[in-house]
């Protein structure tokens, strides 16, 4: 917060944080536009150049979409992996109003994380799958009855001692031969 609230004020062109998850995907680039004393411009031109990981250029017309904010957008498809630089340039009747950049990550988020919604086909699969049951948020009083039933099915546990194991003593042989021999060659036997 203090990191905020020391930082200067916004230049007059700004992007938008973009959140391109994978690949292959389309996604806008916003960008606002505003005079010194903070009032949207809706005459502006706005060129994005969008630079990819490979180093190739596009030159792109951002378009007024929504004049209240001053903000400027243009769908664009993200095709590599990386990190692409955006860079904004906001000019009025052939004047240069101001400039801004910010990369912008492809491919570094996992899609299971950027869209976190409930999946009930997959949850019942995995249910069915693994001899479980699948049980909605307006259900949760079955789950006492349900994990009292799991224990009466599991059975009597088998009790087994691991000393009685022929593995269990060649472990002990060989980590007590593998100390004698480490004292031996350090001079300690």
């Amino acid at each position: 917060m203090v990191r905020w609230m020391t930082a200067g004020a916004q230049g007059p062109v700004t992007i938008a944080p973009l959140s391109p998850v994978a690949a292959g995907v389309t996604d806008r680039i916003s960008v606002t536009v505003h005079e010194a004393d903070f009032t949207p411009v809706t005459n502006a031109e706005v060129v994005i150049q969008l630079t990819s990981p490979g180093g190739e250029t596009r030159q792109l017309a951002a378009a007024l979409s929504n004049p209240q904010e001053g903000r400027y957008a243009v769908a664009t498809r993200f095709d590599q992996q990386g990190v692409y630089k955006v860079e904004a340039t906001a000019t009025r009747a052939g004047v240069r109003m101001g400039t801004a950049a910010r990369p912008a990550l492809v491919g570094g988020v996992d899609l299971e994380m950027a869209q976190p919604h409930l999946n009930e086909a997959v949850l019942k699969r995995l249910a069915a799958d693994s001899h479980g049951h699948y049980v909605r948020a307006d259900g949760v009083a079955r789950v006492a009855s349900l994990l009292r039933e799991s224990r009466q099915d599991a059975g009597t546990p088998e009790m087994r001692d691991l000393w009685h194991n022929g593995w269990s003593f060649a472990a002990i042989i060989g980590l007590l031969a593998a100390e004698w021999v480490a004292r031996r060659q350090v001079g300690l036997a």
